[in-house]
């Protein structure tokens, strides 16, 4: 395939472009351009790596360095544009890396770090133009001459977490080549982007037809996960989203890992049997769908090609029948290895066959999330020479899910990252879901006979805490009936606030007026002692006085 990036003396805008040098996209990159036409300032899909830097850093090195990653993946240089509601991607022509230094000077540790996260934080609230690029960005801040802090952000329609790694790779090599004075000893590319979107258009020409035949069958019925939540959900795209991050117990992790090896099946299937195991017993549902994001390089040829090839499928599992945790691990395994056989099918795609129930600010098929990834695809492991490097966060995509659950290697064992909807839950309840679900991966590997019912999610220490809750006094219940203590409120403290609803407030005079008021029409259309009388009313105040209403009436 001749290559047809625009020569640097040739550029034009995308409305001049010829047709044949007009690509198309992939489907994953079909989604993301949509969503990013719904909501142009939209950061949810920025793919963001940061690093912190000790050392003499060469900064005309790094941009060198940069540079040579950037001219040799041209799905780096791309751009995207629309013909009648087409989209098309064009490969722009080799340039110069664009990185950004800024100096903060003389500050101390604390300072420093707040000021690197503010600076971060700037740059990623920067929302991509896909029209104009570039779909990139990096920035150094400068605390001294040995302390720098180096963030890489990138649009996700260019790039996911196995591709970073593969940048990092290329970054780190160049880096040092350059540093030695020698060109980078890279491997030549003879597979591009665009290979696999051609390839990936074949493929959907032949097989797509009867992959989603599958998906549809499979997912057919399929129920939504409702969890337990702080606040009721909105009819709007969420936005909002937090993380907690908790490593496990490194000895439990030799013990999860030896447990898995036994019993011929990954540490994915293992931690997600628990995750489920967890799910449940919030929902008390049993057919669990969970969003799994397979790698989607499934050729071996694409293994060091840089783009998103990621694509998300929907593992469902059949918790029913109060199962051992042995055999919900079996039945793990089963539906995992059903994912690699029928991974191909874009989402979007079994989500138009399969038609879910669409609800605002819920994603279809379904609302959790969870992966694992190994060090050498998680985006990490930056080496800059002889430069020390720390983490200051790993390529994470904020995706709009209820719950993302990922889980990394890391040096001490396995880290658990699980982002959550601001605008859902609390920060405590998405610590203790952690704890629950390390509660049960103990326990389902120290006797995997103890049936879903028996898992315990609680720790001990949690288990007292509980108890000690309830030790306080006994509580006595009044003898008086509720409408006639309201009514000794209200004239004792009139003014005093008896409900709040919507904004709206209600003081004990009103409430207990408005509910007299309502009593005598009750009475006075025949309705007599401890008859029943049905409300039937939205769940506001009005509710609260027609229920005092009845009492009052003697029904």
């Amino acid at each position: 395939m001749t290559d047809q990036a625009i020569a640097p003396d040739t550029a034009v805008s995308g409305a001049e472009m010829p047709l044949a040098q007009r690509l198309p996209l992939s489907f994953a990159q079909q989604q993301l351009w949509f969503l990013q036409q719904l909501a142009p300032d939209m950061t949810a899909y920025h793919v963001h790596v940061a690093n912190r830097l000790s050392g003499p850093l060469d900064i005309a090195v790094l941009r060198r360095a940069l540079t040579h990653v950037l001219r040799r993946h041209e799905i780096l240089r791309s751009t995207y544009h629309s013909d009648d509601g087409t989209p098309y991607q064009i490969i722009g022509p080799p340039c110069d890396a664009i990185l950004e230094v800024v100096d903060h000077p003389g500050l101390t540790a604390t300072d420093r770090d707040a000021v690197v996260e503010r600076e971060f934080a700037a740059v990623h609230a920067r929302p991509f133009d896909l029209t104009t690029g570039p779909l990139n960005r990096f920035l150094v801040v400068r605390l001294a001459d040995d302390d720098h802090a180096f963030a890489m952000y990138f649009h996700h329609i260019v790039i996911d977490g196995w591709s970073m790694t593969i940048f990092n790779t290329e970054l780190a090599a160049s880096y040092r080549a350059f540093l030695a004075g020698v060109e980078p000893d890279l491997p030549e590319l003879d597979v591009r982007y665009r290979d696999f979107v051609a390839a990936q258009q074949d493929w959907s020409a032949r097989e797509l037809p009867g992959e989603l035949d599958y998906w549809q069958q499979r997912l057919a019925a399929l129920p939504a996960l409702e969890l337990p939540a702080d606040r009721p959900r909105s009819r709007n795209a969420m936005q909002g989203t937090d993380a907690v991050v908790h490593d496990l117990d490194p000895a439990l992790v030799r013990d999860l890992r030896a447990f898995a090896s036994e019993h011929g099946a990954s540490l994915f299937v293992l931690l997600t049997t628990a995750f489920n195991v967890v799910l449940a017993r919030y929902s008390g549902q049993y057919d669990i769908p969970v969003g799994v994001a397979m790698l989607g390089r499934t050729d071996p040829d694409l293994e060091y090609v840089i783009g998103i090839f990621v694509n998300m499928v929907v593992l469902r599992s059949d918790l029913s029948g109060d199962p051992t945790f042995a055999e919900l691990f079996g039945r793990t395994d089963d539906a995992v290895l059903d994912l690699f056989d029928h991974q191909d099918a874009p989402f979007e795609k079994v989500v138009e066959r399969v038609q879910p129930a669409r609800e605002p600010g819920r994603n279809p098929l379904f609302q959790v999330a969870v992966q694992m990834l190994e060090a050498a695809n998680s985006g990490g492991g930056l080496e800059l020479g002889e430069l020390g490097v720390d983490s200051l966060g790993i390529g994470l995509i904020s995706a709009m899910f209820d719950l993302n659950l990922n889980f990394f290697e890391v040096e001490t064992g396995l880290r658990a990252h699980l982002s959550y909807a601001t605008e859902l839950f609390d920060r405590w309840r998405i610590e203790n879901l952690l704890s629950h679900l390390e509660q049960v991966l103990r326990a389902g590997i120290a006797d995997p006979s103890l049936p879903l019912s028996q898992l315990p999610l609680m720790s001990a220490e949690e288990r007292d805490r509980v108890r000690q809750a309830g030790q306080g006094a006994a509580h006595v219940d009044p003898e008086e009936p509720v409408h006639v203590t309201v009514a000794a409120v209200a004239a004792a403290k009139p003014d005093t606030t008896a409900a709040v609803c919507k904004g709206i407030e209600l003081s004990y005079r009103d409430l207990d007026h408005r509910a007299e008021q309502l009593a005598r029409h009750i009475n006075a259309t025949g309705v007599g002692h401890e008859q029943v009388v049905a409300i039937a009313m939205d769940r506001d105040l009005d509710t609260l006085i027609a229920m005092l209403a009845v009492w009052k009436a003697g029904a």
